[in-house]
């Protein structure tokens, strides 16, 4: 039997990837960078400052016109906070998916941005 990376592991390897590209000279790298870390951070239970990091990937991926990664941050963020803001956010990543035709949110969320832990 092959030894499996364990769940630390996983989330060290995740946040080494968007250590390496936060700095690179291209605009969806950062955006990236700031999603992946906001995952591990939602997983290790530091929720505000993945809230934090998935406002930084909204902002960009929106700059970006980068639609369903900018959908998928939204509904992570809604899910992470709650609230007003949270319900705003479901509003506009849900009416982009139902624009777009995604006949089922949850497992195109989990791909496009996995991980996180919901509220």
């Amino acid at each position: 039997a092959s030894a499996r990376p364990k769940a630390k592991e996983l989330r060290t390897i995740a946040l080494q990837v968007a250590k390496e590209l936060a700095p690179l000279d291209y605009p969806v790298a950062s955006a990236y960078a700031a999603l992946i870390t906001a995952s591990v951070e939602s997983l290790e239970g530091r929720a505000e400052s993945a809230a934090l990091k998935l406002r930084v990937a909204i902002a960009q991926f929106d700059a970006l016109g980068m639609g369903a990664f900018l959908a998928t941050s939204r509904i992570r963020l809604a899910r992470l906070v709650g609230g007003a803001e949270g319900e705003g956010e479901q509003r506009l990543a849900g009416a982009w998916m139902a624009q777009e035709g995604v006949l089922y949110p949850e497992p195109f969320t989990e791909m496009m941005a996995p991980g996180f832990v919901s509220k």
